[in-house]
């Protein structure tokens, strides 16, 4: 199989994909990718062979600061930014609103440990919170939240469902961005 464009796949069994463009693959089981250019691919499974731009999530991190340096995030004065996806009415698909230049906080907040629920949830990068569209599409709209580092929830088992995203208590959303994260206006919505 071959990926093109702006492709997403989910790779699995003995699956083998080309990747190319700025496509993505997600390689479980035995699969074998290899991603040419700016494409990427995610291996979810020690036994998967991939080669090209990869992220190996086999390992996953432990601590805010293994999962900064993961990802590569920047820490300016004690903050970073990170992604959150929305809906047309720039809801998330749990209702919150995140319109720019808005503070939000989590009316649920827990600090126990756990993966979903209890707080707002972020991805390292805008493309990564597809998989939490309910509708399984790319998003409406895209920002970049500001967040404290020290604010920040990494799920600390190997039984993690979803190693590229954290949560958190509060954020300031600072503007729209794309799928890439290029910044889409220096106006906020209207």
């Amino acid at each position: 199989m071959r990926a093109y464009d702006s492709a997403q796949v989910w790779a699995s069994d003995s699956a083998q994909v080309r990747a190319y463009g700025s496509a993505q693959v997600r390689a479980y089981g035995s699969a074998q990718v290899t991603a040419h250019g700016r494409a990427s691919v995610i291996r979810f499974s020690p036994s998967a062979i991939c080669r090209g731009n990869v992220l190996d999530l086999t390992v996953w991190p432990k601590t805010t600061e293994e999962w900064l340096t993961r990802y590569s995030i920047r820490t300016v004065d004690g903050k970073v930014v990170l992604y959150k996806g929305l809906n047309q009415d720039w809801r998330s698909p749990h209702g919150l609103g995140y319109k720019p230049d808005t503070t939000v906080t989590a009316p649920d907040w827990v600090d126990d440990g756990r993966e979903c629920g209890a707080g707002l949830h972020f991805c390292w990068c805008p493309s990564a919170c597809d998989q939490f569209n309910v509708d399984y599409k790319p998003f409406s709209h895209y920002v970049a939240c500001k967040v404290a580092v020290a604010d920040i929830r990494v799920y600390r088992n190997d039984g993690v469902q979803f190693p590229d995203k954290v949560r958190a208590r509060t954020c300031k959303v600072l503007y729209e961005v794309d799928r890439e994260g290029k910044r889409v206006s220096k106006k906020g919505v209207k």
